[in-house]
């Protein structure tokens, strides 16, 4: 799936109806933006050499194995429903903090 379709899925999911940010890597790198996890991340975000395609396999054999793909509209759901129960403003060990996602666009001005 495209970024572009999956930030788009995302957001009709979230019900986010705020504008959408597009900046350069070399942007986000030079705001100490961490790549893919970590502090400071953004999930699903690599730009090192290396790394192209390393989520395109499609696991015939965990499919073979019994693994079943829900719809990515469930994923999301489900997955934003167990985040909220969890507490938004909790610690992770990956992501943007709040503070950064709340003053990162700013910076881009």
């Amino acid at each position: 799936m495209p970024f572009a379709e999956w930030i788009n899925l995302s957001r009709s999911v979230g019900g986010h109806t705020g504008p959408v940010i597009t900046v350069a890597s070399q942007q986000l790198l030079a705001h100490r933006v961490a790549q893919y996890m970590g502090p400071d991340s953004l999930p699903l975000w690599v730009v090192e050499p290396g790394w192209e395609g390393w989520a395109a396999r499609d696991g015939p054999a965990t499919t073979t194995a019994g693994l079943r793909h829900r719809s990515r509209t469930d994923l999301l759901a489900d997955t934003l429903r167990w985040e909220r129960e969890q507490g938004l403003h909790r610690p992770r060990r990956a992501g943007l903090t709040p503070d950064t996602e709340r003053d990162l666009p700013a910076s881009f001005g």
